[in-house]
C-alpha cells in the first residue's frame, strides 16, 4: 500500500517545483525528492503533477475532505469497552444504540481491541470455610499407583483404576 505524503512533504514538493525562471521539470523534482528520501518509498512524475495540480486549483497543499461516513471518534470507542467492561452481558445491538453507532462497528471494535465477551455461569458455590478444606498438595506413589491427597482435615487415596494397565488394555488402547 502507497504511503500518503503528509502536508510538509507536499509542500516540500511544491518548493522543489518552484517558479518563473528556477522552475523545474516534475521528472526532476521526482529524481530530486526520492534522493532527498531513500529510506522512503519513491514517488512518481503522476504524483508530482497530482500536486502541483491541486496546487494550482485550490491554492493550497492541505487534502480535501473526504467523502464517506467520518471514522468512529477515540472517546466512542473507549465508551464502548468500559461499557462492556461494566457489563460484558449487554448485547451488542443495545451497546450500539447506547453510543450511537451501528452494531457492525461494535463487533468491529471488539475484534480489533481483541475483546472475548463471556458469560459467567456460576457452577457451585463455595462456603466461607471451604477453600481451608481444598487447598492441598497431592503427591504419587510408583508402587502402588496411588494419588494421595493431603489436605488440613483429611487425607484422601484415589486410586487410578482408570490408568491401570489392566483397564487399558481392556479398552483396547495401549
Amino acid at each position: 500500500m502507497v504511503r500518503r505524503l503528509s502536508e510538509r512533504e507536499r509542500i516540500e514538493i511544491l518548493i522543489m517545483i518552484g517558479y518563473g525562471d528556477k522552475a523545474r521539470t516534475q521528472l526532476e523534482v521526482c529524481r530530486l525528492f526520492n534522493n532527498k528520501y531513500p529510506n522512503r518509498e519513491p514517488i512518481t512524475q503522476s504524483t508530482v503533477s497530482k500536486i502541483e495540480q491541486k496546487f494550482l486549483e485550490v491554492g493550497h497543499a492541505i487534502d480535501r475532505p473526504r467523502t464517506g461516513r467520518p471514522p468512529v471518534q477515540e472517546d466512542v470507542k473507549l465508551n464502548l469497552l468500559l461499557e462492556l467492561q461494566e457489563n460484558p452481558h449487554l448485547p451488542t445491538r443495545q451497546v450500539a444504540a447506547n453510543n450511537g453507532i451501528v452494531q457492525s462497528s461494535v463487533l468491529k471494535y471488539l475484534k480489533l481491541y481483541k475483546w472475548h465477551p463471556y458469560k459467567v455461569v456460576l457452577v457451585q458455590e463455595l462456603n466461607e470455610d471451604e477453600p481451608d478444606h481444598r487447598v492441598g498438595t497431592g503427591t504419587f506413589d510408583v508402587e502402588t499407583k496411588n494419588w494421595t491427597f493431603s489436605t488440613k482435615y483429611r487425607t484422601t487415596i484415589f486410586f487410578s483404576t482408570c490408568f491401570s494397565p489392566t483397564k487399558m488394555a481392556s479398552s483396547g488402547k495401549d
